[in-house]
């Protein structure tokens, strides 16, 4: 509907719907000539970034489930997820290459590569996507033993998001923080939803000093009208001024969330918040 409005904006970059749905169809392309196609698994072991979302939407457009693995996790547990849901290519980046080192994987490194992946179409591949396709495999914490893959169908996916589209009454206006890691559940929601509503999304870098302080990021920058985190996160921001912010609405859930907690942060907003 909106092909020039911004999608995805990360640092310096801003893509349009347009440039995202092209830069995707490219290396949906490219992944198909390689023979990754037809319900294949893709890892994907990147950093936050404009490229992570690329990436993730390429692996469905060609047909194949993506596996999310954090770059945080312990070099053992990476090999393990991706011994462990058989996947066919790892889609990574130069910087973080040399983490598979003596390690027999399919790399794609979508920096080195992109002069080659470029050269692909930028139309849709033509692939039927059926709703009980598998879409993602994402893994438990592992706290009380192994992680797990859970599998998640294409069906299950495209419910949730359209239920969480409107429940959550996000419209082509709204901006969506990206802080959180890519193999934890919040995530989903922080990528498809924005996108299939015509929202933008603001993907924050990883924090040096730990995963859950880019949420510090998103509230001095003050882009956002829309955020879903959990009540930890929000109890981090707790003390936080927020006469001046811009966010209308907070999604809270995953833990116990108190009732103290939720008054406090209300009375600190000199605005509604939903």
């Amino acid at each position: 509907k909106n092909p020039q409005k911004t999608a995805v904006s990360y640092k310096t970059l801003n893509l349009s719907y347009i440039d995202l749905d092209e830069r995707s169809n490219q290396l949906a392309n490219y992944l198909i000539d390689k023979g990754i196609t037809d319900g294949e698994r893709v890892a994907i072991y990147l950093n936050r970034s404009a490229d992570m979302i690329v990436g993730i939407l390429a692996a469905l457009k060609a047909g194949c489930a993506y596996v999310p693995i954090a770059t945080s996790n312990p070099r053992s547990r990476v090999i393990d997820r991706i011994t462990d849901s058989q996947a066919a290519i790892v889609l990574t980046d130069s910087h973080l290459a040399g983490d598979f080192e003596d390690f027999e994987i399919s790399l794609l490194r979508i920096d080195a590569d992109w002069h080659i992946i470029k050269e692909q179409a930028t139309t849709k591949p033509n692939e039927t996507i059926l709703p009980e396709r598998l879409a993602y495999i994402m893994f438990t914490s592992g706290s009380t033993g192994r992680p797990k893959g859970v599998q998640i169908s294409q069906r299950a996916l495209a419910n949730y998001i359209n239920w969480a589209g409107q429940e959550y009454g996000i419209t082509d206006q709204s901006t969506f923080p990206l802080f959180t890691t890519i193999d934890f559940d919040l995530t989903v929601t922080s990528i498809f939803v924005p996108l299939t509503t015509g929202a933008s999304i603001v993907v924050y870098e990883e924090s040096a000093t730990g995963p859950d302080l880019a949420i510090f990021d998103v509230i001095e920058d003050n882009r956002a009208d829309i955020i879903k985190f959990t009540p930890s996160h929000l109890n981090l921001v707790k003390e936080r001024d927020f006469n001046n912010s811009r966010l209308r609405t907070m999604i809270v859930g995953g833990e116990d969330f108190k009732r103290d907690l939720a008054q406090s942060i209300t009375e600190s907003f000199s605005h509604d918040i939903k």
